[in-house]
């Protein structure tokens, strides 16, 4: 089990999960404040579908990763490729940081104001994008 589990990815899915139930709390909650229930099964069939996605594209990395023996990469092209994604997180984690501190506030705001506009057109394929886009 020790080849195929990773603690510290482990801990980044149980992050981005708790993300995604806040988030869909906040437009699921939304909803009802506004009486439109019957709405929420379009925010779920986005869920849905943004999880799919998700569990898609992890499938495929895993399986570039191990269906090819591990050997994508080697020696000092393992390396160089490494430290690229390492650098990439660090700046990409920074920014979340930073962007979270500034914009924290005012997350639940925007994502009710996403919501209001979404619910303004009319569309059930509105509600489903705001959704997928939320989670994928």
């Amino acid at each position: 089990m020790g080849a195929y589990f990773s603690v510290p990815a482990f801990f980044i899915a149980v992050r981005e999960t708790m993300e995604m139930v806040i988030v869909v709390g906040i437009l699921i909650g939304t909803l009802r404040r506004a009486g439109l229930q019957e709405r929420e099964k379009d925010i779920w069939i986005g869920t849905g579908a943004g999880i799919v996605l998700s569990v898609i594209v992890g499938a495929i990395l895993g399986g570039l990763r191990w269906g090819t023996g591990n050997n994508i990469f080697s020696g000092t092209g393992q390396t160089i490729f490494e430290g690229t994604i390492f650098l990439v997180a660090v700046a990409l984690l920074s920014y979340m940081i930073l962007w979270s501190m500034i914009n924290a506030k005012n997350m639940a705001r925007e994502v009710t104001e996403q919501l209001s506009v979404a619910l303004d057109s009319k569309s059930k394929w509105s509600l489903m994008l705001l959704a997928f886009v939320q989670v994928a």
